[in-house]
C-alpha cells in the first residue's frame, strides 16, 4: 500500500502560530488573529466570519477566540518543553465544530491540506491503536473459527495483536511510539466482525465490504476463454490468458486479507475479449492482478510500479516474467501427460528462481537481451550440460533402502560384495515398479551385472579383476586391496556360493574345455621356447615364455566362469597371422626369421580378383588365359624376390625362391591343357625387411587413399567432394612439429592421394627409439571445400601409430575419421617406409594365395611334415577338399605306434588333398564301427565322432559335386584326373614307406590304392560304354 509522504517536522507553517516559547504574558495582537481566522476559513467564508471596511471583525468570532485564549491561558504560562500534537482527534473535532457553527456550508482548508501534505508530529493516539487492536483481535476470533486452514494468515494477524498490545503499553506509559512500526489498519472485510470502523482511512470505498464476486466471476471466464483458445490451436492466445487468470488467482487472497485495495468499478480486469498481454510489459508471479492495458489508469496496486519505485531492474522483472511461463508451461506438459518435458521445465524454472537474488544483488551481470533464457516454446533441455544427468547423479537416495554394516568396509570381501549386491537388487526392482524409470533400470541393471561377475571373481580369489571399478551405495568407500575368500559365516556367502556351485554345475563342461584349449595354447607356447632355447636363440624364448605367462589370468578367470576374450590369446608363431590387434593391411607378415620350405602345403581360398575372373569365364580356353597369366605373374614374383635376396646375401632364401620361379615356370604348359586340377595353398614368401632405398635419417610417410568419407551437410552428391590431407609429425618435440599436406583430390569420396614426403629424423637415435615406442601417434587431418566464400573446413581427423616400426620397416595403418571422440566415418590410410626396423629381424614372411597345379612333384619347396590343424583353429576352404582323413586306429596299439603312424599319414594324405568317393566310404564305414567298441576312452571316443561327421560331410559334398551341379560332366572328368593324380602320388608314399621298413602304413596304403583302383577303372568302363 502506498502512504502519504510525510514532510518535516520543523515546518515553517504551524497551525497555531500564537503559541511561543516566551514565559511572560501571552500577547495577543487582533489583527493578527483575524488574518489566521480568515486563513483557515478560506477565501469563500460567509459574510459572518468576514472583516469589515474598518479593518474589524464581527463580535462573536473575536469574543470566541478571546473566551478560547482565556482558558487556555488560565492553565498557566506555557513551556517551551511543551509539544502539541496537530492530529490530536479532540483538538480537531473541537476546531472542526467551531468552523461548523460559523461557516457550516464552507470546507476548512486545513481538511485539504491534510491530504496534501504531511503533519509535522509523528505521534499516534492511544484511541486510534486500540482500535485497530480491536479489529485485528475481531479478525484473528474469526479466523481461528470459520477458516482454521489460513495458518499463514493466522500467525500474521497473531503478530500484529502482539505488537499493537506493545505499542498500546508503550504508549500509556508516555513512550513515544514510531507510526512506521504500527501495523497498518485492517480493512473493513477482514475486520466486520469487530464492529468497529477504521477512522484513518481517506477513502469511502475503503469503509465498505469490499465484494470479490466481479474479479471471481472474471477470473473464470479467462479459465474457460484460456481452455478454448487451446482446444482451437491458438496456444499464444491460450498462453497470454493463463498469465492473466495466474495473476488474478494470486491477488484475491491479498485483497481478502486487506494487504491490497480493490474497487470493482476501476481495478477489475477487462473481459477475455479485450484483453491482451503487452511483450514490452513484465508481469512476475506477484504482480497486479488486473492485466495491464495501455489506455487503462496506472493504479496504485500495480506490482510493476512498486518496483519501478523501489529501484528493481527490468531485468528482474523480465526473469520473474520468464519463470512464471516456465511454470505455467510446465504445468500444461504435466496435465497433457508429457511428464519429462514438465520435469525439463520445472527445472529451468528453479534454476531461473536461483539465478533472479543474484541478479538483484549486483553479484552477476545480466543483459535481458542476450542473457534471458529462451521462451518455454524455444525450451529444448539446453541446461542438460550445465546440471548433472541422471547417469552421472547418485544411483539412488531413497531412505528406505539401507545398505548392511558389511558394506561399509573397504575390504574385498564376499561378505562386503554380497551386501552391496543385494541393495543395488532392492533399488532395482524398485525401480522396475516405476515404468517411467527406464533410464534408472537400465543403470542398476548394468550395475547389478558387474557385481555378480566381481562376486564370482571374489569367490575364486582372482587377483587380476577390477574391483575399484565397482560402483559403491552411498556413503561407503570404493573396494581396495586383494580378494579375501572367507568361510561362509555370513548368509551373503552361503547364497554366493550356493549360486556359484549352481552355474558352476550348468556350465561346467563349457569351462572345462575352455580351460583345456588355454592349457593347450600354454604348453605349446612353452614347447616353443624350449626349443628356442636350445637352439641358443634366447630372445626368441623369453618371448614364447612371456606369451606363455600371460595365459595365466586367462585360465583364472575361466575356472572362475566369467568371458574370456579370446582375442588376446597369443598366436602361435607357425600360424603366420599378424593378430586381430593389428592394423596394417595387406599381406599378412610374420615377425620370425624366414626358415622352412615356401609352399605350406595348406590349401586356402583364390584370390578374389582370380574367382571374379574365372565365374567371368565363358569357356575353357578362357580359363586356361586366366590360369597362365596367375601363372606367369607367380613367376615373375618369384624372380624378383630372388634376385633381391640374392643381391641382399641371402643365398638359402634366394635359392629357395629361385626354385619356386622354376616351378611356375615348368607349370605353364600344363595349364594349356583342359581340365586340368588346380589349387591355391598358402606360401611364405621370404621378404627384406628393409628399405635400401632409404637412408638412417629419414622417414617417409605417404597418405595412400581414403575410404567412404562422410558427405558434409548440404552436400548431395559424392562428385563434389574435395579433399586434401594434412599430416603432422610432432618429432622431435611439438614445438618443432613437422608438417605436409597433399594435393587436392576432387570429385570423390574414395580419393586415391598416392603423395608424400620425407620427414627428417634419425634412427639410430635415442630420442627416435623413445618417440616410436613411447605410443607417440601421428596426426592427419581432411579438409574438404567447403564452397568459394566459406573456404576449407575440417572433415575428421585420424591418429596413427607407430609402433609396428619396431618390428617392420614398412607398415600401412589404416584409422577411422573422428571429431573428437566420435566418429564421423571413413577411414584413412597412411604408408610409413623407413630403411631397417628398430628390432625386427632383417627377412620376414608374408603370406599369400599360391597357383599350384596338379600332377608334379615340388619336392624342393614343400615341407616334408605339416602338423594338423587343431580344432579350435579356423581355415579357408576352397571347392576342393583339403582336410586328411586319419586312418581309424585300433584300441589296443600303443600310443608310440598311434603316433608314428599318424605322422606318416598325415605325411601322405597333405602332400595331396585330392578325395576320393570309394575311400571316403570306406572310412565312414571303419569309424562306425570303432565307435562300437566298448574299450574306447573319452578323447578317443569324441576323436572318432568327429572324423565321422568330418567324413560324411566329405562324401555328402564330392557326390553333389559329380552328379547334382550344373557342370557335372566337366567335374566328372576333373575328378577323373584328381584321381589319377591322387593314384601316383599314393603310389609313391607306398613305396616310401616299405623302403622305409613302415609296414603298417604301407598296408593301409594298400588298401586305399585298391579300393581308388577299383573307382578309376568303373569310372573309366562307364565313360567308354557312354561313347
Amino acid at each position: 500500500m502506498w502512504r502519504k509522504k510525510r514532510e518535516n517536522k520543523n515546518h515553517p507553517g504551524a497551525k497555531f502560530p500564537f503559541l511561543n516559547d516566551d514565559d511572560g504574558p501571552v500577547q495577543v495582537d487582533e489583527a493578527e488573529l483575524e488574518n489566521e481566522l480568515m486563513d483557515i476559513l478560506g477565501e469563500d467564508a460567509h459574510p459572518v466570519a468576514q472583516v469589515n471596511r474598518s479593518g474589524r471583525a464581527d463580535p462573536a468570532p473575536r469574543e470566541r477566540m478571546q473566551a478560547l485564549l482565556e482558558d487556555m491561558g488560565s492553565d498557566g504560562s506555557f513551556s517551551g518543553s511543551v509539544e502539541f500534537d496537530e492530529n490530536d482527534p479532540e483538538l480537531l473535532s473541537e476546531l472542526e465544530a467551531f468552523v461548523k457553527e460559523y461557516s457550516p456550508s464552507s470546507q476548512p482548508k486545513c481538511e485539504q491540506n491534510k491530504s496534501q501534505q504531511e503533519p509535522q508530529s509523528n505521534a499516534v493516539s492511544l484511541s486510534e491503536i486500540n482500535n485497530r487492536l480491536a479489529a485485528y483481535r475481531s479478525a484473528l476470533e474469526d479466523l481461528k473459527k470459520h477458516q482454521p486452514s489460513e495458518t499463514a494468515k493466522i500467525r500474521r494477524f497473531s503478530r500484529s495483536v502482539q505488537q499493537l498490545e506493545s505499542c498500546a503499553s508503550g504508549l500509556s506509559r508516555g513512550k513515544q511510539i514510531d507510526p512506521e512500526s504500527i501495523p497498518p489498519p485492517l480493512h473493513a472485510s477482514s475486520a466486520s466482525s469487530a464492529g468497529s470502523k477504521e477512522t484513518s482511512k481517506p477513502s469511502a470505498s475503503s469503509e465498505a465490504v469490499v465484494d470479490l464476486t466481479p474479479l471471481k466471476n472474471r477470473l473464470e471466464e479467462y479459465k474457460l476463454a484460456a481452455s478454448k483458445a487451446q482446444n482451437s490451436g491458438n496456444s499464444e492466445r491460450a498462453h497470454a490468458l493463463n498469465v492473466a487468470s495466474q495473476m488474478i488467482a494470486e491477488v484475491i487472497p491479498k485483497i481478502e486479507s486487506g494487504l491490497e485495495p480493490f474497487d470493482p468499478k476501476t481495478d477489475l480486469p477487462p473481459p477475455p475479449d479485450e484483453f491482451e498481454l503487452e511483450e514490452t510489459e513484465s508481469a512476475p508471479a506477484d504482480s497486479s492482478p488486473t492485466p495491464t492495458r495501455s489506455e487503462q489508469p496506472a493504479a496504485p496496486i500495480s506490482k510493476i510500479q512498486d518496483q519501478e519505485k523501489s529501484g528493481v531492474t527490468s531485468s528482474v522483472i523480465a526473469l520473474k516474467r520468464r519463470c512464471q511461463e516456465y511454470k505455467i508451461a510446465a504445468i500444461e506438459a504435466r496435465d497433457s501427460g508429457n511428464l519429462e518435458r514438465a520435469k525439463s521445465l520445472l527445472q529451468a524454472a528453479k534454476v531461473i528462481e536461483e539465478e533472479i537474488p543474484k541478479v538483484e544483488s549486483g553479484e552477476d551481470a545480466f543483459c535481458v537481451e542476450t542473457d534471458l533464457p529462451p521462451p518455454p516454446a524455444e525450451f529444448e533441455n539446453t541446461d542438460a550440460d550445465a546440471r548433472p544427468t541422471p547417469a552421472s547423479q547418485p544411483i539412488s537416495e531413497l531412505p528406505s533402502f539401507k545398505v548392511a554394516p558389511a558394506a561399509h568396509s573397504q575390504a574385498v570381501t564376499v561378505e562386503n560384495i554380497q551386501a552391496r549386491l543385494d541393495y543395488y537388487k532392492a533399488l532395482l526392482a524398485d525401480a522396475q515398479m516405476r515404468p517411467s524409470e527406464g533410464t534408472r533400470q537400465r543403470r542398476l541393471t548394468r550395475i547389478v551385472n558387474q557385481y555378480k561377475e566381481g562376486l564370482k571373481a571374489c569367490e575364486h580369489g582372482i587377483k587380476n579383476f577390477n574391483y575399484g571399478e565397482l560402483p559403491p551405495p552411498p556413503k561407503c568407500p570404493s573396494l581396495a586391496g586383494p580378494p579375501t575368500v572367507r568361510s561362509g559365516t555370513s548368509a551373503g556367502a552361503t547364497a554366493g556360493s550356493s549360486h556359484a556351485s549352481a552355474s558352476s554345475s550348468t556350465t561346467g563342461g563349457r569351462t572345462e574345455r575352455i580351460v583345456a584349449l588355454l592349457k593347450t595354447r600354454q604348453n605349446e607356447l612353452k614347447m616353443l621356447a624350449l626349443k628356442a632355447k636350445e637352439e641358443g636363440n634366447l630372445d626368441l624364448a623369453r618371448a614364447h615364455l612371456r606369451s606363455a605367462l600371460t595365459i595365466n589370468p586367462m585360465i583364472e578367470s575361466a575356472q572362475a566362469g566369467l568371458t574370456v576374450d579370446f582375442s588376446k590369446l597369443p598366436h602361435l608363431p607357425s600360424s603366420g597371422s599378424a593378430g586381430p590387434q593389428s592394423s596394417s593391411v595387406g599381406l599378412q607378415r610374420s615377425m620370425q626369421v624366414a626358415t622352412g620350405p615356401i609352399l605350406s602345403g595348406t590349401e586356402c581360398d583364390p584370390p578374389t580378383q582370380f574367382v571374379l575372373d574365372m565365374n567371368a569365364a565363358e569357356s575353357e580356353e578362357d580359363r586356361c588365359q586366366i590360369l597362365i597369366k596367375q601363372m606367369t605373374e607367380q613367376m615373375t614374383e618369384a624372380s624378383t624376390l630372388a634376385q633381391s635376396l640374392q643381391t641382399s646375401g641371402w643365398s638359402e632364401l634366394a635359392k629357395k625362391a629361385s626354385d619356386l620361379a622354376t616351378l611356375c615356370k615348368s607349370s605353364l604348359p600344363h595349364c594349356r591343357r583342359q581340365g586340368i586340377p588346380y589349387t591355391f595353398e598358402w606360401a611364405h614368401l621370404p621378404c627384406l625387411n628393409m628399405n635400401a632405398d632409404l637412408s638412417d635419417s629419414v622417414l617417409e610417410v605417404s597418405a595412400v587413399r581414403g575410404f567412404a568419407y562422410p558427405l558434409p551437410p548440404k552436400f548431395t552428391h559424392a562428385s563434389q567432394m574435395d579433399t586434401y590431407v594434412e599430416i603432422l609429425f610432432s618429432y622431435p618435440s611439438s614445438e618443432q612439429a613437422q608438417k605436409f599436406c597433399t594435393p587436392w583430390c576432387k570429385h570423390s569420396v574414395e580419393p586415391l592421394y598416392e603423395s608424400g614426403t620425407k620427414f627428417d629424423v634419425d634412427i639410430k637415435s635415442r630420442i627416435y627409439s623413445r618417440f616410436i615406442q613411447g605410443g607417440r601417434d601421428v596426426k592427419a587431418t581432411v579438409y574438404y571445400n567447403a564452397g568459394v566464400f566459406k573456404g576449407t573446413r575440417v572433415l575428421g581427423t585420424a591418429s596413427f601409430s607407430l609402433k609396428e616400426l619396431n618390428q617392420s620397416a614398412t607398415i600401412t595403418p589404416v584409422a577411422d575419421l573422428m571429431e573428437s571422440r566420435r566418429a564421423v566415418g571413413g577411414r584413412l590410410m597412411l604408408k610409413f617406409r623407413q630403411r631397417v626396423p628398430l628390432s625386427g629381424p632383417p627377412v620376414v614372411t608374408s603370406r599369400k594365395p599360391w597357383l599350384t597345379i596338379g600332377g608334379l612333384n615340388p619336392t624342393l619347396i614343400r615341407p616334408p611334415v605339416v602338423k594338423p590343424s587343431g580344432q579350435g583353429e579356423s581355415h579357408h576352404h576352397s571347392s576342393r577338399e583339403q582336410t586328411p582323413i586319419e586312418p581309424p586306429l585300433p584300441p589296443h596299439r600303443s600310443e608310440t605306434e598311434r603316433g608314428h603312424s599318424r605322422a606318416s599319414i598325415v605325411r601322405t594324405d597333405n602332400t595331396r588333398n585330392y578325395a576320393c568317393l570309394s575311400v571316403l566310404r570306406q572310412d565312414r564305414n571303419t569309424f562306425s564301427q570303432q565307435l562300437k567298441n566298448p574299450h574306447l576312452t573319452e578323447n578317443e571316443r569324441q576323436e572318432c565322432v568327429f572324423r565321422l561327421g568330418e567324413a560324411e560331410k566329405r562324401y555328402e559334398r564330392l557326390k553333389h559335386r559329380l552328379y547334382t551341379r550344373s557342370d557335372a560332366k566337366n567335374q566328372m572328368e576333373t575328378y577323373l584326373n584328381e584321381l589319377q593324380v591322387l593314384r601316383s602320388q599314393w603310389h609313391h608314399e607306398y613305396n616310401e614307406a616299405k623302403r622305409c621298413g613302415d609296414q603298417k602304413t604301407a598296408e593301409f596304403l594298400s588298401t586305399r590304392l585298391d579300393a581308388l583302383e577299383k573307382e578309376l577303372e568303373h569310372h573309366i568302363k562307364s565313360r567308354t560304354r557312354r561313347s
